[in-house]
């Protein structure tokens, strides 16, 4: 129960819809143009920053943070499974944005645990979308995965079902951070002179959730890219709602590209979107 948290403008409402329901006080902060505090946060005795390692790609800036603030701070890497915990601060992983799990989450802290009383989570009536899209595709499935995800909003604290569990057991973790790497670097290696975003590869590159490609139009960009069924996500509407956000916040909204690099994802179908980008963004290459 701390008494406040910090949070980024640049972030889901699931976040903070929980911290707004908690009655914690809460605060907003901007980032700069590299995803990184724009401006410095001390959390005071019993208050918590929670700092986003965007798409996998800011697990150093995020491990200098945890050193900085051990357990003032929570590292969310929601969309870095890949990145390792810091033994200091408290870390959250979220295994659904990056496999094919219904439910279930990791949390590393120092704490003890307080898990007696706690239900198992139960997740059949929740896994037609991950049945379904293997025969169908995953579009097919859209408004069926929806279903699920709202089903999730709101849900007391579970254990993670057995479904879930057993899933994340059976799978190859090194070959699946090794696809999305490669996928990644393809991007990279044709996409990084016209990309507006700032990615510094280092040796805690691993496994990363997207490719994030920041470019003028964006928002036509992606639109091009869904008619040719490549399936891409927007980050996030509601943040653009927000009061006072930043001009970089809401630009990402509208105009950051997440191309998809799972491990679903062949080198073909890399070149694949390279191709539909330069035919859209031709003029970037002249």
């Amino acid at each position: 129960r701390p008494s406040k948290i910090y949070l980024p403008y640049y972030i889901c409402d699931s976040i903070v819809n929980v911290v707004k329901g908690s009655g914690i006080a809460w605060e907003f902060y901007a980032l700069d143009k590299n995803m990184e505090l724009s401006q410095p946060i001390e959390p005071q005795q019993n208050e918590l920053l929670l700092y986003v390692n965007y798409f996998g790609l800011k697990t150093s800036y995020a491990d200098k943070l945890a050193s900085r603030f051990g357990r003032s701070i929570v590292i969310d890497n929601s969309q870095a499974f890949f990145a390792d915990p810091d033994p200091h601060a408290h870390t959250i992983y979220s295994p659904r944005k990056f496999f094919g799990v219904p439910d279930g989450g990791y949390l590393y802290t120092d704490l003890p645990p307080d898990a007696d009383g706690i239900p198992e989570d139960t997740a059949v009536d929740r896994c037609s979308h991950l049945l379904g899209r293997t025969e169908a595709g995953s579009q097919a499935y859209y408004s069926t995965y929806r279903e699920a995800e709202s089903a999730l909003e709101g849900r007391p604290m579970r254990k993670m079902s057995r479904i879930s569990k057993r899933i994340l057991a059976s799978l190859d973790y090194e070959s699946i951070a090794l696809k999305r790497e490669r996928n990644f670097l393809f991007l990279h290696s044709h996409l990084a002179l016209i990309n507006n975003f700032s990615i510094e590869i280092d040796a805690t590159f691993r496994g990363p959730m997207i490719y994030p490609f920041l470019v003028d139009g964006g928002a036509s960009l992606k639109e091009k890219l869904i008619g040719e069924e490549i399936y891409v996500a927007t980050y996030w509407n509601e943040v653009k709602m927000r009061e006072e956000v930043p001009a970089l916040e809401s630009s990402l909204v509208d105009d950051l590209v997440p191309l998809p690099i799972d491990q679903r994802y062949t080198l073909a179908d890399m070149q694949r979107i390279v191709a539909v980008i330069k035919d859209c963004c031709s003029d970037d290459w002249e």
